[in-house]
């Protein structure tokens, strides 16, 4: 796709962010934005939807990496699991360099 010089966008998991070389060739095939599904800053939350890849302890490294190449981040979150809590929500809307590990 390289050669052809389209822009493009598609949706992948948060994992696109830990693959340098296939994130780069993301960028370098015109990728202009991915929807990531983020699913929760829940972590007993993410894992009883099978999301366990998800960290989000990790969300704001990834990310930045993937807005690093020129590509936008559409995150998409689901509130309301089972595991979630008021708090849940609180931190859904918190600034992600600054969301912690709350795992119980």
């Amino acid at each position: 796709m390289i050669p052809l010089r389209v822009k493009w966008a598609s949706q992948c998991t948060i994992n696109i962010a830990r693959d340098p070389e296939l994130l780069d060739l993301a960028a370098r095939s015109g990728c202009v934005s991915l929807s990531i599904g983020l699913e929760s800053v829940n972590e007993d939350s993410l894992d009883s939807v099978r999301k366990g890849f998800n960290q989000p302890r990790r969300f704001a490294r990834d990310l930045a990496a993937i807005r690093a190449k020129g590509i936008q981040v559409i995150g998409l979150l689901m509130v309301g699991l089972d595991g979630d809590t008021v708090d849940t929500f609180r931190r859904s809307l918190a600034v992600p360099d600054r969301q912690q590990d709350h795992r119980s």
